[in-house]
């Protein structure tokens, strides 16, 4: 009898369950390689200010988030610096903030990442005086909002200080919020106010009206913008504010900064 070329039936078992390993092996590299996590259901982004226009942003994100199933809380914060410092902060719980332009370091902002501009904010210097003779190194009096501290506008208005020689010692600088320094100048309490802050924010629009108060033009925009390129120069046109009253009297040149979302590197790319 001749011997059978058949192989024995144990040998074709081992064969399959060797070739059913290997894939299983293959398909579950590949399924490693490709698979992500889903994102987080809730997040956690710093606003700024109550009724701000950071705050008022972030709350329509957060409408347009829910829509998708995913809360967004919003954190009040004294603003731009702070946000940032909380986005640095690994335990601070915030995954995203609006921050301005310019004012965060590359080496600080390694782990975060720049979703784009979403509005403009201008430095608004409002002063009780006559805006021919008005300026940052000329001021109408001591008496200075230049926000709270933690807030863009204070170290905007400080940086400005500085980069145009003021002797901030003669100054008395005040940590109003937007809304009180609005209520103080308009009243008188004090002689100016700057603030760093969106067109629609409501202390802007109300100084832009407020009897007594005049919105002062940089006219050095041009020196700004070439010294710190993150700077935008914008025109504010006469009676923009109120054609009734022309409100500004005259064409204002603003310098502004972008106010850009910023959120960790780390988060999900559907978010």
């Amino acid at each position: 009898m001749g011997r059978s070329d058949e192989h024995p039936p144990g040998r074709h078992r081992l064969i399959i369950i060797l070739v059913a390993v290997a894939l299983g092996v293959v398909g579950i590299g590949v399924m490693l390689m490709l698979w992500k996590p889903l994102p987080e259901r809730s997040l956690v982004m710093a606003g700024g200010a109550r009724g701000g226009p950071y705050d008022t942003f972030a709350r329509d994100y957060g409408e347009i988030l829910a829509r998708q199933g995913v809360e967004l809380r919003v954190q009040t914060t004294a603003g731009s610096r702070q946000n940032g410092e909380l986005l640095r902060d690994p335990g601070s719980g915030v995954d995203a903030a609006f921050v301005l332009g310019g004012t965060m370091t590359r080496s600080a902002a390694d782990d975060l990442v720049s979703l784009g501009t979403v509005f403009y904010e201008p430095v608004w210097f409002f002063c009780r005086c006559d805006t021919s003779s008005a300026s940052i190194d000329d001021l109408p009096g001591p008496r200075i909002s230049i926000g709270p501290y933690g807030s863009g506008s204070r170290d905007v208005a400080l940086d400005m200080f500085e980069l145009n020689g003021v002797d901030t010692t003669a100054l008395e600088l005040l940590d109003l919020t937007p809304a009180e320094a609005a209520d103080s100048l308009a009243a008188g309490k004090i002689d100016a106010a700057i603030l760093t802050a969106a067109w629609e924010a409501p202390a802007v629009q109300r100084l832009l009206l407020a009897p007594h108060v005049r919105l002062v033009s940089f006219s050095r925009a041009d020196a700004y913008v070439a010294l710190y390129p993150f700077l935008t120069m914008l025109k504010l046109p006469m009676g923009v504010a109120s054609l009734a009253l022309n409100r500004p009297p005259e064409d204002v040149v603003l310098v502004a900064f972008k106010a850009n979302l910023v959120v960790r590197r780390s988060m999900h790319p559907a978010l």
